[in-house]
């Protein structure tokens, strides 16, 4: 489990780039709700049209089409109203902090000309993973409402990020990471963990979990095929990670998914 001492505070602290992971969209079907969660993400909610209803930690939230909302990380959704939302999402992990300066608030509005496209452009599969990164930051500043300067880019955060995305399909040990970058693999797990409040190990498990549910969605292969496929030796170590991360069981995960 993620600790929680990295987790206060309301605001996204825009000093650092968060780590992107999935950017999709969603159109709610008549009738359906929110799907009941406990995120290990941090989820961007971006409304395009319609309203969307749940609650956080028993706390009733309502967003409609203008708006944007972050769900962090360890938070309860449950959807116990209908909605009839569409939404862009990004799933990714950044720092909070109770701050003012350099900031993205939880909650706000958002000017639909210039964060749609981005959003848009963002769902684009030939992206680089450096590039996506850096695009989904600016997303963001486009968000806050001040400007943000972009800060300094962390060389070794963004080639660790590079690393973990070109290779989380196959076996890797922290400690041939830790060589690869000159680093004790607890030297390297402290300055990750600092960064984003997740592990390497937990940031890699995230990652496969993120690449099966894109998987599950097309429908088009064997449960074994994408637990291979996504980095792990047999499905019973896929089906736990899966479970653990998500909360749902991947076949479960996958009828509540089911494209239309």
């Amino acid at each position: 489990m993620l600790t929680q001492s990295s987790e206060q505070g309301e605001n996204l602290d825009l000093t650092q780039v968060p780590l992107c992971f999935i950017v999709g969209y969603k159109q709610f079907k008549p009738h359906e709700k929110h799907v009941n969660r406990k995120h290990l993400n941090d989820v961007l909610i971006i409304l395009v049209s319609g309203t969307l209803r749940f609650t956080e930690d028993g706390i009733p939230v309502e967003l409609h089409a203008g708006e944007y909302y972050i769900q962090y990380r360890q938070h309860q959704q449950r959807g116990e109203l209908e909605s009839d939302a569409c939404y862009y999402y990004v799933e990714f992990l950044g720092r909070r902090t109770d701050h003012q300066k350099n900031v993205l608030p939880r909650r706000g509005i958002y000017e639909a000309g210039y964060a749609l496209p981005l959003c848009e452009e963002l769902r684009n599969i030939n992206m680089g993973y450096t590039q996506r990164a850096m695009l989904a930051y600016d997303l963001f500043r486009a968000l806050s409402p001040r400007r943000i300067a972009q800060p300094a880019i962390q060389h070794t955060v963004m080639e660790l990020y590079d690393y973990f995305h070109q290779h989380y399909t196959e076996q890797l040990p922290l400690e041939m990471v830790a060589r690869r970058f000159n680093y004790s693999t607890d030297y390297l797990i402290r300055f990750f963990k600092n960064q984003y409040g997740v592990t390497p190990h937990q940031y890699i498990t995230f990652l496969r979990i993120s690449h099966a549910k894109q998987l599950l969605e097309e429908g088009e292969q064997t449960m074994l095929a994408i637990a291979l496929a996504c980095g792990y030796t047999d499905y019973s170590s896929f089906y736990r990670a899966f479970t653990r991360v998500t909360g749902v069981t991947p076949g479960d995960w996958a009828k509540q998914n089911e494209q239309s």
